[in-house]
């Protein structure tokens, strides 16, 4: 019987690969543009709820990618909001991946740090085709983990001339603000609310943890043209009645379990220059 070797990357490890933010959005476009050539398996995720009082779940992420160095992954992300009151990340993950011709593991990787950056490289990516390229102004609600890979890979891509945030805890967006001051010299501005750090804003990226449903669009806050990315599944009926109302182009949110795969085959017709059902969106 062979010997079967695992290769296992701790946080530390993956540090110090010393990834550039260059390479992480490359890496996430490549695998998008794979995905609209049918080169990825792609399948939606699924929760384990633990008996915990609502503390957290898990998600469970599978994928498949096809062609040279083809490897087959499963990835699970804890998302446990109450997690800063013990000094620890909402979201750690944990990602393993197989051969997909013997099924024979081949690593474990810490996955907290490819969590955040892939989300925030995702946002990225999908500014990149969607948003108007002179857009200059990002605001964002939220503070999790992934956030600021959100703010600091739009900053590189559009050259922002301001950053707003805001968040539920006032300790929190304060914070995170320092985060983003020392790694960017764009102006970074707390708002005291989602509102306020909308305002006209040409990118707007919603990152809460909404706990129940809560108007946090309207026709006032969002201008022609800009691009709305939201993650609150308690948002997306306010996204589509928000992109009617202001008489642009908006990419339909389908119910929870459908909104990733729909989302991801938006963008990677614009990636590889498959038919879709309409030009650029004005709004999304």
């Amino acid at each position: 019987m062979r010997e079967i070797w695992l290769r296992f990357l701790s946080g530390p490890d993956i540090d110090t690969l010393g990834l550039t933010d260059d390479e992480i959005v490359a890496a996430v476009e490549d695998v998008v543009a794979a995905h609209g050539r049918g080169q990825t398996v792609f399948e939606p995720r699924v929760h384990l709820v633990p008996d915990n009082g609502g503390a957290g779940h898990f998600n469970v992420l599978r994928g498949h990618l096809s062609g040279p160095g083809a490897v087959s992954g499963i990835k699970v992300v804890g998302d446990f909001h109450q997690n800063w009151q013990r000094g620890l990340p909402s979201e750690m993950g944990l990602l393993t991946l197989y051969d997909p011709e013997t099924g024979a593991p081949r690593a474990v990787l810490d996955a907290t740090l490819i969590t955040a950056c892939r989300t925030g490289a995702m946002t990225a990516v999908g500014a990149r085709f969607l948003a108007r390229p002179d857009s200059r102004v990002l605001g964002h609600a939220g503070s999790r983990g992934t956030a600021f890979w959100n703010v600091t890979l739009l900053d590189q891509l559009f050259g922002l001339d301001e950053i707003r945030v805001t968040s539920a805890r006032p300790e929190s967006r304060e914070a995170f603000a320092e985060q983003l001051r020392a790694v960017t010299d764009t102006p970074v501005r707390v708002t005291g609310s989602v509102a306020e750090a909308f305002d006209g804003a040409d990118i707007l990226v919603e990152a809460t943890r909404l706990t129940e449903p809560a108007p946090l669009l309207h026709p006032g806050l969002v201008r022609p043209g800009a691009l709305v990315d939201h993650r609150s599944v308690l948002l997306h009926q306010e996204i589509g009645l928000a992109g009617e109302r202001l008489g642009a182009a908006a990419v339909p949110v389908p119910p929870r379990g459908k909104r990733d795969r729909v989302g991801l085959d938006r963008l990677v017709q614009l990636l590889v220059g498959l038919p879709q059902g309409g030009g650029r969106a004005e709004a999304v």
